[in-house]
Formats: structure tokens, sequence, C-alpha cells
């Protein structure tokens, strides 16, 4: 059985789609929890890793294993490289995240895709 959609129905569908296979070729299974992050980042590179968290609603300790799989150190499995952690230059005792280019390249066609629709 086929369903027919109106066409800016049936578009904002295909750019859904076209949205999560775009994570799906970061990864397989690349989870939608790590896309959120991502763009967080992306609309505010230089918070930390706590107001990550509170964007997010997810927990901190959440926050740092995902931290952990998009920048260099993942504990399990393969690391994505698509954010740096660093020192804050103004407090030694905080973090600060930015994309790195591979990040910056993921949120770039996410939002190039989105763009689509209008």
């Amino acid at each position: 059985m086929t369903h027919s959609l109106a066409p800016k129905r049936e578009q904002t569908c295909v750019t859904i789609l076209e949205l999560l296979n775009t994570l799906r070729g970061v990864h397989n299974e690349f989870p939608l929890q790590y896309a959120v992050c991502l763009m967080e980042i992306y609309l505010d590179q230089g918070l930390s890793p706590s107001d990550l968290a509170q964007r997010t609603d997810l927990a901190l300790s959440t926050i740092s294993r995902i931290l952990g799989a998009l920048s260099n150190k993942r504990q399990k499995g393969e690391a994505f490289y698509m954010i740096d952690v660093r020192i804050s230059e103004k407090s030694r005792r905080s973090k600060e995240i930015y994309l790195t280019p591979r990040g910056e390249d993921l949120c770039n066609d996410l939002m190039q895709t989105i763009r689509k629709l209008s």
C-alpha cells in the first residue's frame, strides 16, 4: 500500500531521512545523543561540559562519555575526532569544547540539508 503525502510534507520526510543517513554515514549506529551534542557545540563553541549537560538535559557522566567518543579519547570502540576539549584560558579548572574540522564539516552538511526545506 502506498501513501500519498502533500509535496511539502513529503519533502520534509525526505530531508529528515537525508539527515539520518548523513549521521549514519559517520557510523552505522551513530547515537542521536551524539548528534544533539554536536549541534549544541556548533551553536556555541567554547561551552563547558556542564553547560552542555544542562542544555541537553543529560547527566554530566553521560556527557563525559559522549565527549570522549566525539574526541579522540573513547574508552571502548572507535573515536570520532569531531571535537577538541581544551583547558580554558580564563580558568585552568574549566574546559571548553570546540569542533574539529571533521565535526564542523558534519554540522555544515546537516545544516545544508536543512536549508533545502527553505
